[in-house]
């Protein structure tokens, strides 16, 4: 149920607070603090329809979905059990995107702290709903693990309620200084129309898009063809709990490393950036040495802990499992690849290449999409993580190359 339900969310909300906070920061550096108040209340608007139309179409097309998923009778989980949790998950859409412009509306103010304890008390609360929730619908309610299930999902729309009220609460405790800045606010020549506000919005959020999305369609394509590919060479009967282990379980281990090695490298993007546009070739280089440098110092100790010690991750996380620990080992090099895509497509945003990033990662997913099937025929579960790793692999190296001719790149 979360592949689509990530799918949808990155769509309806993916670079919205990053776009949003760089459209807020620009006008206020220009003294114009109306204009970003008046992108925050229309956007607000526009994020509770976005959101509303993104449940009501992931709700109905659960059972169709649900259908995409379950290839053969030999499967554990039957349509309705697919759908019912997919329609559960949805309602987080009616708040998260809601949530995703506020959030973006703080950072353009310079003001980090609401997104970062809204997003720590949103993933506190959905923990907790989680495993109480569970624990009454089983022990007291006497109700079966599928509903445990639902709930557990369910519990994405409890905590993004708990994150908008975060933010609401520190709205109140900021809103007398913005209504202050708001007073002071200078036009930047003729008041800038709706039109054009979203224009020059729409324009920043493309590439936002297109980045988040990119993995969670790479796991889409496992989705839908990988109960197909396994049914087809007699596998069907394990075939859900393998793509559960790939998709879900062991891609959470998998993210930590890219997630901590991006978080320290994307921080040295705006530098190699400003370097770049004001001609200094010599600092440009150095910032881009020492942002493959540390993901590469940071990431690469951890993917090979995270072989080294699978079998136990697995076990400490989940539960002694043969083939769960195998797919972990197998898939841990590929997050080398996930946070060189992600900060490589970072740097041709900085130098305004946005149409190559739709090029690399098209063509990447396009690949995975036409070999995936015939490696799971071939490799089982290890063949749709050679396809990933195929798909990600052209994708970094194209824009690589469009990095290195740009920018005219030679590393020491």
């Amino acid at each position: 149920a979360y592949i689509p339900y990530n799918l949808a969310l990155s769509i309806a909300i993916t670079g919205a607070p990053l776009a949003v906070s760089k459209y807020v920061s620009k006008y206020n550096a220009l003294g114009d603090y109306e204009t970003g108040r008046r992108l925050m209340k229309s956007g607000m608007a526009i994020m509770v329809a976005t959101g509303f139309i993104s449940f009501i179409t992931l709700y109905f097309l659960a059972t169709p979905i649900a259908h995409l998923v379950r290839s053969d009778d030999e499967q554990i989980y039957t349509v309705t059990q697919i759908a019912s949790v997919i329609r559960w998950v949805s309602f987080a859409l009616l708040v998260v995107p809601l949530m995703s412009i506020v959030r973006g509306f703080f950072q353009g103010y310079q003001k980090m702290e609401p997104t970062a304890v809204s997003q720590l008390v949103e993933q506190i609360v959905r923990i907790v709903a989680v495993l109480i929730g569970a624990s009454v619908v089983i022990y007291f309610m006497k109700e079966s693990p599928v509903m445990a299930i639902n709930f557990a999902v369910f519990a994405a729309f409890i905590g993004a309620l708990a994150g908008l009220f975060v933010l609401y609460r520190y709205w109140l405790q900021y809103r007398d200084e913005f209504n202050g800045l708001l007073a002071t606010s200078v036009t930047t020549g003729e008041r800038i129309s709706f039109g054009s506000m979203y224009k020059e919005l729409i324009g920043y959020l493309l590439p936002f898009i297109l980045v988040g999305v990119i993995n969670p369609l790479y796991q889409f394509i496992d989705m839908v063809t990988f109960n197909k590919a396994m049914a087809s060479i007699g596998l069907a009967s394990v075939s859900d709990l393998y793509l559960g282990m790939l998709n879900l379980l062991t891609h959470k281990f998998v993210m930590i490393p890219v997630m901590v090695a991006t978080g320290f490298s994307m921080a040295l993007i705006p530098v190699m950036t400003s370097y770049y546009t004001s001609g200094n070739h010599k600092g440009m280089v150095r910032s881009l040495d020492q942002t493959f440098q540390i993901m590469m110092f940071v990431m690469t100790p951890m993917v090979l802990g995270i072989m080294l010690l699978s079998t136990e991750l697995y076990t400490f996380l989940y539960e002694y499992d043969v083939m769960g620990a195998r797919i972990l080992k197998t898939y841990a090099p590929v997050a080398i690849l996930f946070g060189l895509f992600t900060v490589t497509a970072a740097m041709l945003q900085g130098i305004d290449r946005h149409k190559w990033i739709i090029f690399t990662s098209m063509l990447g997913l396009v690949v995975k999409l036409i070999i995936n099937a015939p490696l799971i025929r071939l490799f089982e579960t290890q063949g749709a993580i050679i396809a990933t790793t195929i798909g990600y692999s052209i994708a970094v190296i194209g824009n690589m190359l469009i990095i290195t001719k740009t920018m005219n790149y030679e590393s020491k």
